[in-house]
């Protein structure tokens, strides 16, 4: 009987290798590459190390499908989903698919960079689905807070802005003598010795003869002999430099196997490169130099690679960003490399692109010889829809600590199979283990994408403008009680015992900002009502030195009941004190009626907002560096605001101009506005600001913030 598809939001991708079971993920596809799903164990052939291996179960993960396709991108629906629109962020048990981006730009060429660019946005817009978990990463550089897991979209396109072409990096032209030399002789400003005197044969009408073998010119033969002499010592250290920054690629694809192995769902990594040569013959000679032995060296860190991977459930995928090599290829036909041709992008075996082998070896595709990059990334994305995972018993003396080769195949004739090629026989040790100090559970709410959810705890950290016009941070505390442990004391009053740690991360993932402590707080029984119904609240405000990304970071912890809760927010900084129109965050608050029910507005302040389904809003904002009219000093601004709901505008306010009278700075104002909900249905909701200074010109000319609320019952 055909599999039945389960959930990927309850079942995790991941391979088990115990002495009692090895599990595999593998992907059926026809000869267009169409994911096939109907099929039972009996329908699969086996073998491991040659020998044919029972089929213990076979279950069909099932995702869900692809996102947007060009053709339903219409205007309205891109005027309903801004790119600026922050993303909620996915819960634990809701991810589907975790895909880290690897920009190889240690070796991507300058026009390659900006191809891979233009894809990666593409796929952030259009192809990024809900329940994704998804990293943008240098191998360049280490995980700063651009490179983390997210579905945050914001901080994955300002990763993509951050994307530059590394001038050092392997595709950096190295600027020699017998380059320059070479590319001068092209146009005829120079020629070497050798291009000379044959030039001079061939004007005499004599037959050309390799300048070695004259004895008339001893002078320009030494002369030759050190032209080819330093040739080969620059080959040699081209290699020995391409091979280094080969390395940075395969750390950094390890340390991204290593962040994904705990994460859930299908776990991929897409790497955007024009190769990673390994070819042993470039080097010029094969007697074992150190030219090879650096490759060598690489290809041993290839095998320990796909180890990790495969132990980690991690499949790689390769596009080649270079566009088409082959001649006469058709830039609008995708090239995908066929694990069973011996041929690879530079056109030996299988070592002579790490790429390929990565991909192969993980059960995962490699991709070239097309100029179409956004169309194969989201083709490799895509073929993570849907596979199955198979599971097999093997003898005891496989887990021998050495690499066995698996080998899957179909029975019916025409299709195709993928999976991976082997495992190595080392028992895995548990999973995750569960951090049991203090320390390590306070660690693991910090580093983790998902935080601590088992005390509702949010910060909200907003941008504004100090009295001496230099930035800070105001961070809004909210702490709910309700699932707080409370210590009774002896004289009747209530106390909890809390501890708060905070971190401020910059860009480039260095602690700017830390803080801890702890403190005990008591309740009176007047008190201890409020807390339970209001919440905690307090504010914090942080001055920031420099303008910038940042990355916030709050762990709470009850001791009594050592739970956790955390809140993380990303917020960009800009530079007040240049001629930039900046807008600051946007507080909401609750206006206050004297007829509504009072428990209804107690979370309606600007760290809960938690509003009833009658309340009045109001919204208030800061507008920084606002040109101003000559004839009066004043700016002229106008002011919109829309509400949306899962990804769609709900509501859109007229524009309006923003009332100058009160203006004292010319450096900044106050905007603001009120709406009503109108009984509005329970959930999640956000308002855009947005602000447009009509004495400027072109995108300078707008700004706009975003704050998300809630309405309740």
């Amino acid at each position: 009987q055909p599999t039945k598809p389960e959930s990927s939001a309850t079942q995790e991708a991941v391979v088990r290798i115990s002495t009692q079971l090895v599990q595999i993920d593998a992907i059926v596809t026809d000869k267009q590459g169409n994911h096939l799903e109907n099929f039972a164990a009996d329908d699969f052939v086996l073998t491991v190390d040659g020998k044919p291996q029972p089929i213990e179960y076979l279950k069909l993960v099932r995702l869900v499908e692809s996102a947007r396709t060009e053709s339903d991108t219409s205007t309205k629906d891109k005027s309903t989903a801004p790119i600026k629109m922050p993303s909620r962020r996915v819960e634990e048990q809701k991810v589907r698919r975790t895909i880290a981006l690897v920009v190889d730009d240690l070796g991507l060429s300058f026009s390659s960079t900006l191809f891979a660019k233009d894809a990666l946005k593409k796929f952030v817009a259009e192809q990024m689905q809900e329940g994704d978990l998804v990293a943008i990463i240098r191998t360049s550089g280490g995980f700063g807070i651009y490179q983390q897991f997210t579905s945050d979209k914001q901080i994955l396109y300002a990763a993509i802005d951050r994307l530059k072409f590394v001038l050092n990096g392997r595709k950096a032209l190295p600027f020699t003598l017998s380059s320059t030399s070479s590319l001068m002789g092209k146009n005829g400003g120079f020629k070497t010795d050798a291009e000379k005197y044959h030039d001079t044969r061939n004007a005499q009408g004599m037959p050309n003869l390799d300048v070695l073998d004259d004895p008339n010119e001893a002078a320009v033969r030494d002369s030759i002999m050190q032209d080819r002499v330093a040739a080969a010592a620059e080959k040699d250290i081209f290699t020995y430099r391409e091979s280094i920054f080969t390395y940075g690629t395969l750390g950094a694809l390890n340390q991204i196997v290593r962040t994904l192995r705990p994460l859930p769902g299908r776990k991929v990594a897409i790497v955007l490169s024009d190769g990673l040569p390994l070819d042993t013959a470039r080097s010029g000679n094969n007697s074992g130099n150190d030219a090879n032995s650096y490759i060598a060296l690489a290809q041993r860190k290839i095998l320990n690679l796909v180890e990790l991977a495969n132990r980690s459930s991690v499949a790689f995928y390769s596009v080649n960003v270079q566009g088409l090599l082959a001649p006469g290829a058709d830039p609008g036909i995708e090239g995908i490399d066929d694990p069973q041709r011996d041929q690879s992008f530079s056109g030996g075996n299988s070592f002579n692109d790490g790429m390929r082998t990565l991909a192969y070896e993980t059960g995962g595709q490699a991709f070239f010889n097309n100029n179409n990059t956004d169309a194969i990334l989201k083709k490799a994305v895509d073929d993570s829809r849907s596979y199955f995972l198979i599971g097999f018993d093997p003898d005891d003396e496989k887990f021998d600590r050495k690499q066995h080769k698996i080998k899957l195949t179909i029975k019916r004739p025409g299709l195709t199979v993928r999976t991976r090629n082997g495992f190595f026989g080392i028992e895995d040790t548990k999973a995750r283990e569960i951090p049991k100090t203090r320390e390590a559970q306070i660690v693991s709410a910090l580093s983790s994408p998902f935080g601590a959810k088992d005390i509702p705890y949010q910060v909200t950290s907003l941008l504004f403008s100090s009295t001496n016009g230099e930035p800070i941070i105001r961070s809004y505390f909210q702490i709910d009680c309700s699932k707080l442990k409370f210590k009774d004391e002896s004289d009747g009053t209530k106390s909890l015992a809390l501890e708060l740690v905070n971190f401020t991360f910059d860009e480039n993932g260095a602690i700017i900002e830390k803080y801890a402590q702890s403190f005990t707080v008591p309740f009176n029984e007047a008190k201890y009502k409020r807390a339970m119904s209001e919440g905690l609240t307090y504010l914090n405000d942080f001055p920031i030195k420099k303008p910038g990304a940042y990355h916030f970071r709050s762990v709470l912890r009850d001791a009594n009941s050592e739970q956790l809760g955390s809140s993380t927010q990303f917020i960009q900084v800009p530079d007040l004190s240049k001629d930039h129109l900046a807008l600051s965050g946007v507080i909401l608050n609750a206006v206050l009626n004297p007829a509504s029910n009072t428990s209804n507005q107690m979370q309606a302040n600007p760290a809960a907002r938690r509003f009833a389904k009658d309340s009045e809003i109001e919204f208030l904002a800061a507008v920084y560096n606002p040109r101003s009219e000559k004839q009066t000093n004043k700016a002229r601004l106008k002011l919109q605001f829309e509400l949306y709901r899962d990804g769609q505008r709900i509501f859109q306010a007229p524009e309006r101009a923003v009332r100058t009278d009160r203006q004292i700075d010319p450096k900044w104002l106050e905007c603001g506005g009120r709406f009503r909900l109108n009984n509005l249905a329970s959930g999640e909701y956000l308002l855009r600001l947005m602000i447009k200074d009509e004495l400027r010109d072109g995108k300078s000319s707008v700004v706009e913030q975003w704050s998300d609320f809630t309405v309740k019952e």
